[in-house]
Formats: structure tokens, sequence, C-alpha cells
């Protein structure tokens, strides 16, 4: 007890004589009345919360409204979000100003203003706070004083700012500060040091305050939540035994709602806690108490949403990232949106683009994007939209049951592995996140650059790992600067790739021309690993503005040659994505070497020399000069045709490889043997280029590949890929590719670590093969793969005892994809060209009878134990014959296309004497290179390979011609990191042999857009057509 209370003690006096009336002190005289008649509430009472427009400041101000509080007052930075609205509409004394915590003078003329209003305040509760979870040895200083700033600093200004005017206004108030159990023990799950030293200095910052301030009859206490069901704790709940773990935490076998720590503020901040000082109360309870006989049962918990197989996934994942590689969110569909969605998917796991974004022309201070998060990020209550579509169905009901109300159809259930009610569940469940427009704090104007910087700033500023974003307002600037875009037509991905670089490049540079400061452009690419050649290279010059000059644009160069005096005239023009012509039965290599194969202008076309000084015949070929870090390819599916007079998808067969070398360079290109890698892929779904669907599938940084379909996100096989080369039933092909450069010892890193994990997940399959009651399980169940898993076209002895499983709809490949294979058609080898239910394996289990004694059932194991063996026996024996068979077949094959070469060159040398002299020199005149060139497309065809025997200048080593699908040659065989393709020769001056595209003309009629052929690339400022136009 203090000594003063002593003197507040009266002295015994006699009976009649009255005693005294002592002097009450100051911290002796808060009780509100003599009689104790008083209740627990916050009637004729004026609160103020700092950070009270979400989370735990939100449900503390609910339960002081709903305890007659007169007044509550939200002070926190940003604008309220949808929750404070729906609460301010039932409480109109909530009110909201904005105020800075860690600004003395901000926090001043908040509480100023609220006793202007309302003429006093009776008590603050100081809970704006911030944490960050990740390693101690991560934090750096500026970090640090971030939290301290706002959880420690924040907290004592607003304390010592109101106990001014408490004392100023004679006000006997109360101050609650909100700490931690962290500020006790360690969060085990997220660890941060940082933090948990913030919430103890709050902790033991009340018990001195406390002591100090008493004799003016001020109470300073504090409380330390547990584990709330907030944003900082949305993933607890997902993760598997989250109750059993958090029986360290004091096993609480739940997380505890906000407005459940409500009674312990109101508690305090209330007349009935007038004796109470200097405490800390924990608040971590241990859930609801088994309710007594007769009492009325309690609610059941609220379901939780199912976990989907991204959250496992990412379940062992550390601390956030502070550059956004770790976020996976989907992007909602407002409507034929999904070409928008998927190319701003495969911009932003661009590392070095989306690094250039965030940090030009400077990087928004994480603090203010944190804040308005916690506006824009708003969380799901899934129980509340399961009861509201519970809702909708009794209405829908009731409304049958009318007389005259036509009977309803039954309706199928929903198949829950179907894209669409993946992506509605992902609504109801995953947080959305909203982007408003941030230009000003850039120092910009509006524009659509501003509006991407947006979108990518608030995932990489998120806390959380997914969700859902919301590019509404994205999509009203698109609309607002380009009509064509403003109806809810099917809109062509590629050409708003094309049209939005363009604008980044134009509003960047027209921002830059404002500023005094010059240009600086971007690093050159070193040599290193692909992690750290997407490393930062934005971020390391903020303040450039070629940046995507730097990353997307590559250089042209059109070579014409004049066949009369053979001068050779250069034209360069440069490029933001490469538009490549498909053919039947090919590659993106081989599609490359025609873009780039010599044509013929004569007649009509013929070129103007300078040198000559008139028309002449010449040869023109395309070459790339300088190659782009990243490489966009435009595959040209749509396809105008004259008899339809519309345009016409092409369901080519198109194979792209996972690592692309470019041989069509000139001879003093930069870097010519760059190599590439594929990390993004969109996907047009459709039978036409007027209607369909987007998706993206795309190569995360250490995740691996996942698919974007709108809202949904989903973790795929690296061989699903390969799904979308045209030849698939269905109507997915791949439109457009994203490679992006990397090294050779960044290739074998990775292969290394993809054997290494397939090593890994045999032997999880091995040990994983006892049943629950100690059986073995059935031999196909331990090796069958999800349809999404394609096998490789170059390991088919490694799958081809796989059985297909019975749900899985039989899917023979193109013939000329199985005679590349030189095996026939196996249907357990390939899956569908959508990512369809994963198929339920054909299991036999053991029956359990009761009747059957321990050594009869034994006896039944050792049998089929024996059977299976001599199965697997013959099986293998079976495979082999079948691998000795393909082998010889082969061998066949190769035998007669070398005696069919030799006879024809036997034939040719017979002809060849037979022929008079005359007749010789007339054939040789036919074959001479202007004649060969005019010819036309389709009869070059005819004659190809005597054609291409017979006019090679070459050796004369005999070549076997034929297509990819003949010699087995696969587009990843031919397109090897460290050497030559087989079939490139012809396409560089250091290679030799014939060149196989160099009679091939172009197709005037290739441009989906009308322009000739001779036009083959995008110019920085070239606007892209509609595909309506």
């Amino acid at each position: 007890m203090p000594p003063a209370a002593t003197e507040n003690v009266p002295a015994p006096a006699p009976a009649a004589a009255a005693a005294p009336k002592p002097e009450a002190q100051p911290y002796l005289s808060t009780m509100p009345s003599s009689d104790f008649s008083w209740q627990i509430t916050l009637a004729n009472k004026v609160i103020a919360i700092t950070g009270a427009n979400r989370g735990i400041g939100l449900g503390i101000a609910e339960v002081c409204l709903a305890n007659s509080a007169k007044f509550v007052y939200s002070f926190d930075l940003m604008e309220p979000g949808e929750d404070f609205a729906e609460l301010q509409k039932r409480y109109s004394n909530f009110r909201y100003i904005q105020t800075d915590v860690t600004s003395e003078e901000s926090i001043e003329n908040a509480i100023n203003k609220v006793i202007e209003e309302t003429g006093r305040i009776d008590g603050l509760v100081a809970n704006a706070g911030m944490t960050k979870h990740q390693p101690a040895l991560k934090f750096d200083r500026e970090q640090l004083d971030k939290l301290f700033n706002l959880n420690v600093f924040g907290a004592y200004f607003c304390a010592q700012i109101v106990a001014r005017k408490f004392i100023e206004l004679g006000i006997k108030g109360s101050i609650v500060m909100t700490s931690s159990m962290t500020s006790y023990r360690p969060n085990r799950a997220a660890p941060s040091a940082p933090y948990g030293a913030t919430k103890a200095a709050v902790r033991n910052m009340c018990h001195t305050l406390a002591m100090e301030w008493s004799q003016h009859g001020i109470r300073v206490n504090s409380i330390s939540p547990g584990f709330v069901r907030t944003a900082m704790t949305y993933y607890v709940e997902k993760s598997p035994d989250w109750d059993l773990k958090m029986q360290y935490y004091g096993g609480m076998p739940r997380l505890a709602d906000p407005r459940e720590l409500g009674g312990a503020y109101v508690y305090l901040l209330s007349d009935a806690s007038s004796y109470t000082t200097g405490i800390d109360i924990p608040i971590a309870g241990i859930g609801p108490p088994t309710p007594s006989v007769g009492a009325t049962p309690a609610k059941k918990e609220p379901p939780v949403p199912p976990v989907t197989p991204l959250e496992k996934m990412l379940q062992d994942m550390g601390a956030i990232r502070e550059d956004g590689s770790d976020k996976f969110f989907g992007m909602e569909n407002y409507g034929n949106t999904c070409y928008c969605n998927s190319i701003l998917q495969c911009l932003y796991y661009s590392v070095p683009f989306r690094e250039a974004v965030v940090n030009y022309p400077t990087r928004t201070p994480i603090e203010s994007l944190e804040a308005a998060l916690a506006n824009t990020l708003r969380y799901q209550n899934f129980a509340a939209n399961l009861e509201a579509e519970a809702l909708a169905e009794k209405q829908k009901a009731a409304n049958a049951q009318r007389p005259g109300a036509p009977p309803n159809q039954p309706q199928k259930p929903e198949d829950k592995d179907s894209p669409e009610y993946k992506k509605k569940m992902a609504l109801q469940t995953l947080p959305l996140l909203e982007t408003k427009n941030n230009a000003t704090s850039y120092g910009m104007s509006e524009s659509l650059f501003t509006s991407l910087k947006d979108l990518f700033e608030s995932v990489v500023a998120s806390q959380s790992r997914i969700g859902i974003i919301r590019p509404q307002h994205f999509l009203d600037v698109l609309r607002r600067e380009h009509e064509m875009f403003r109806t809810a037509m099917h809109q062509d991905a590629h050409e708003f790739l094309n049209l939005l670089l363009n604008e980044v490049v134009a509003n960047v540079e027209a921002e830059a021309s404002k500023q005094p400061e010059p240009e600086r452009s971007l690093p050159p690419a070193e040599s290193a690993d692909s992690t750290e050649l997407s490393g930062s290279s934005g971020s390391k010059t903020p303040n450039t503005t070629r940046w995507v000059h730097e990353l997307f644009e590559g250089t042209l160069t059109s070579e014409t040659q004049c066949l009369t005096c053979e001068k050779v005239s250069q034209r360069d023009e440069v490029f933001l994505d490469l538009s490549v012509d498909l053919e039947q039965h090919s590659s993106v290599t081989s599609c490359l070497r025609k873009f780039s194969a010599e044509e013929m202008l004569c007649e009509r076309n013929k070129f103007h020399c300078d040198n000559c000084g008139g028309l002449q015949e010449a040869e023109k070929r395309m070459k790339i000069k300088r190659l782009p870090r990243i490489l966009a390819l435009h595959l040209k599916r749509f396809k105008y045709t004259e008899d339809l007079q519309r345009l016409q998808k092409l369901f080519h067969r198109v194979v792209y490889p996972y690592h692309l070398r470019l041989f069509n360079t000139t001879d003093d290109a930069e870097d010519p043997d760059r190599l590439y890698e594929l990390y993004a892929v969109v996907v047009h779904i459709g039978g036409g280029p007027y209607h369909g669907h987007y998706v993206a599938i795309i190569k995360t940084q250490d995740r691996g590949w996942l698919l974007f379909d709108d809202e949904m996100v989903e973790p795929v096989d690296k061989n699903y890929v390969r799904n979308f080369f045209g030849d698939r039933p269905g109507l997915a092909c791949a439109y457009v590719l994203f490679y992006q450069e990397t090294t050779l010892e960044a290739v074998m890193k990775e292969q290394e670590q993809e054997n290494m994990d397939l090593n890994t997940s045999v032997a999880d399959i091995n040990d994983s093969t006892l049943k629950q009651n100690g059986y073995p399980l059935s031999p196909g169940l331990a090796h069958v793969h999800s349809a999404s898993q394609i096998p490789s076209p170059s390991e088919p002895a490694r799958f081809s005892n796989l059985q297909r499983a019975p749900t899985a709809p039989p899917l023979f490949p193109h013939p000329e994809h199985a005679d590349s294979e030189s095996s026939p058609a196996d249907p357990s080898t390939t899956a569908s060209a959508t990512p369809p239910v994963p198929p339920i394996p054909d299991i036999h289990s053991l029956p359990l009878s009761p009747k059957k004694s321990d050594s009869h059932f034994k006896k039944e194991r050792a049998k089929e134990e024996k059977e299976r063996k001599a199965n697997e026996k013959e099986k293998e024996k079976q495979r082999r014959r079948d691998q000795e068979a393909r082998i010889r077949e082969q061998r066949r094959e190769d035998a007669e296309i070398r005696a069919a070469l030799e006879a024809s060159k036997a034939s040719k040398a017979e002809e060849d004497r037979r022929h008079s002299p005359d007749d010789t020199k007339k054939s040789s005149h036919g074959l001479s290179r202007l004649k060969r060139g005019s010819k036309s497309f389709s009869h070059r065809l005819g004659k190809d390979k005597e054609n291409r025997v017979s006019s090679s200048s070459h050796s004369a080593t005999p070549i076997a011609e034929h297509p990819p699908s003949r010699n087995g040659a696969s587009e990843s065989q031919q397109q090897l990191p460290n050497g030559q393709s087989p079939g490139s020769h012809g396409l560089h001056t250091r290679h030799t042999g014939l060149d196989e595209e160099r009679d091939t003309l172009k197709d005037p009629k290739h441009d989906r857009s009308g322009h000739h052929g001779k036009w083959r690339s995008f110019s920085l400022k070239k606007k892209s057509f509609s595909i309506l136009s």
C-alpha cells in the first residue's frame, strides 16, 4: 500500500462526536459512487482507439459501442474499409479521424478534435501496431525502427498526450495498451524477436506509467492477446494438426474472434475497474466450456474452408519475402477479361520486369503500403457465404411452391473438381485484394503504367501469400484510354501484350521528359544463374526509363542482296515480340527458320537498287541482330481465309522446347549463342478467334509450374506444359510463349535438382506402400500419375508399365507423334488438354473376413504375393521384347532409307549418262538460282527433294530428309543447350550443310491484321489492331 494511503484512515473518535471527513487524495477518488451500485458499462463515455479500422481494433470498437459508449473514435492513418462502413451503419456514433500515431502533432490534433466535438475524452486504447515475421539475422536497422516507432513510441506518445488532457480537464481517465502473448514467450510458428521485444516494452511501460500517474487518478493497464483470427493469423487453421501444435501456447483449441477481446477492454475502460491499474491481462483462452445439463447447446464452430492443392504446397514455406516472389494471387474475371489476367500474370512472374515496375520511379514505403492494404485486403467469411447460399436456396424453393409458379428443375450436384466450382470457392474463401489509384505517391499522373504499378506493389506488400486480385481500377484505366477494350467482347491476348508494353514505354518516357535528370539504362546482363539473372535489375537503377527496351526489345535486320551487282543493303527495325507463321507438324525452331528464310523479290516486287539505279531482282532475308533478354513469341494461330472471309484458328501441331537457342542471327550479333528457358505459356481455349478463354501456365522461382486460370491457381507438373502443342484432344493451344535468358550452368543445376526430387519421390512412394492394416497396396497404386503428368517421349520404358485408370478418357496421340516415338499409341501415356481429375486407380483391396483364421489368411497373402511377382516378371519380359522389336523396326527403317538414297543417287547418275549434253545444259538452267526462287510454293513443295539435292553447292554428303516425326527427334532433342540442332544446317554462315528452308516463300496473307508478309515485327510505337478490325 502506498504511504499516503494511511493518511486517509480516520482516527477513532467517540460515538457522539462525528468523525471529521478526511481529504480525498487524487489516486483514491476514482470510485464513481459511494454505494458501489455501478455497472460494467461505458455509458456517457467517449473512447478513442488507435488502429480501429480493422482487426482487433475494430472488434474492440464494436464491443464498446454495444456497451453504450457515447462516442467511439478511430485514430487510423488510412481510409476506412468496408467492415468499418458496415459497423458505422449500425452505430452512427462511430467516427474516424485520420491520424499518424507516430507523429506527436497528429495525435494531439486528433485528441483536440475529439474534445472539440464532444467536450471530453474518457478513455484511450493504444492498439495500433505492426509485425514483421522473419529470422532475426535478416532484420536491418530500418525495419527495427519501423517496428519500434509504431509499437512502442506511438503507444507512448498517445498515452502521454491523452494523460495531459485528462489532468487538464480533471478527468480520471483510463488508458489501455495492447501488448501480446509474445511478450511472455516466442511465437514458434512465425518467430519475430523485434516484435516480441516491442510488446514486452509496452507491457513494462504500462507498469511504470501506472505508478507515476496514479496520483492523478489515471489508470494504465495492458492486455496481451494470444492468437486472434485476423489477417496475420490467416494460415493457422489451414496448417495440418494446428490444434495440436497450439498446445505449446496453452492448449488453445481455436483462434479468438476479435470481439471476444472486447470484454476485457470494456472492463478496464469502465468505472468497474476504478481500483485496477498497472496490470496485464493475458487473453489466451482454452475455448468454450462444456455445456451443463439442460443448457442451450453451443453453436457449432464455423466450417473451415477446404485446403486447396496450392495451400498444401505452401505449407512448408518460411517467412514472407519482400520481393513478392512467394505470392500467388489469382485475378477476378469481370467478363471476358481473361486476356488481361493471363498476360498480367506472365509479366508479374518475369522477375526483372516486376522489379523494374515496382522500383520506378521510386518504391513506395512499405509502411504506407501495409497501411493501404489494411483497407484494400479483405478476408472472406466462409461461414457467412455458406449461410447466404443456403438462404438463397431456401428462398428459391419457397418461390417454387407458390401457386402458379413453374416447377423448378432438379439441379445436378456441383462437380467439385471442375474449374468453375474451384473459382467459386476461391472467391468465397481467399482474401480479396483491391487496388486504388496511388499515382500521386509516385509523382506521376494516372496512366496504365501507374495502374500496373499499383497491382504489382499491392501483391508484393501483401502479408498473405495467396488471394485474389480485383483489377477493376486497371481495367477502368485501360478502357478509358483505349476504346477497343470498352466492349465485353472476346479480346486478343497478344494484342493486349503489345499494347501494354508500348503504353508502359510511352508513359515512362513522357514522365521522364518532364524531369531534367538524364536517362540511364539497365546494366548489361551478366552470365549468372537464372535466379541471379532475374534478381533485381530494375532496383539497381530505379530512375532508368529504358528498362522495357532492355528487357523485351530486340533488333531485326532486313538483308537485301541485289542479284545484279550483289550489293547487300541492310535495314534495322526493333521489336517487342516476334510473330511467327505456323506449319503443320512443325516446331518453334523450324518456324523461326522459316521466318528467316530467303525471299525472292522479282516481277512486281522487284527491289530498287541504289547502286544499279533501278528495279532489280533481289533476295531478302530477315535475321536477328540483337536478342532480347525476354523473348515473347507469338504463334499466329489465327489466319484469314479467303473462302470463309474471316479469321480461322489453326490447330497445327507446333512443338515448343523448354530451352531454346536462336540460330537465325547475324554475324555481328551480340551474344548469338544466348540460351533461353521457357517460363510462361499463354493458352487459348476455343474453336475460333471470336470466342474462347485464356489461361497462363507459369514457372515460378522455386515452386515449379502453376496454372493461373482467373481466380484459380493450382500447381501442375512440368510435363503438363507439353499438353498444348495443338495435337491434343480439345481446343487448347499455346498462343504466346515467354522465354527468358539463362545459362547452361543454371540448366544443368536445374536438371540435377529435378533428378534428386524424382529419386526422393520414388523413395517416398516405396516407403508408403503399406496400407492401414499393414498389407501392401496394389502394385499399380504406387506408380499411378495424375492425368496432368504427361510422360516424356524420350522415356517410353519408364512409363510402359502404367495401367490406364478407368476414369481417364482414352486419348490417342497424333499419328506423326506416334511415329516419332517409334512405338504404337498407348493411351496410358497421354492426357487431356485440360487439367482433369486425377485418375482413381483400380485398387483390389484384400477382404478382411472375420471368419477366416490367421493361418489361412497368411496363405492367401503368400499366394497373391507369388502371383504378383510372377506377373511383374512376365510384364518385364514383355517390355523388353517390345523394346527390342522397336529397335529392330527402327534399324530396318533406317536401312530402307539409306538404300533408297543410294538407289536415288545411282539412278540419277545413270540418268545423267543417258541424257545428251544439250539436255544436261537445259536441266542446269532450269535449276538456276533465279528460276528456283520465283517458283510457286506448291510447285517447289512437289520437287522439294530434287531441288535440294541437285542445287546444293555444298558437300554431296547424303543427308536424310525426313520430317521430325520419322527420325524420332523431338523438339527438346533438337535444342540441345550446348550444341546445334540436327536440322539447323544452312541457317548461319558458320554452319555447314544443306539449307532445307532456303526455297520457302512467305505467305502474303500470314498477317492477321491484313498487312503484307514483309512486315515481321512490331515497332515500339506501333499500335496493335483489334482482332475484329
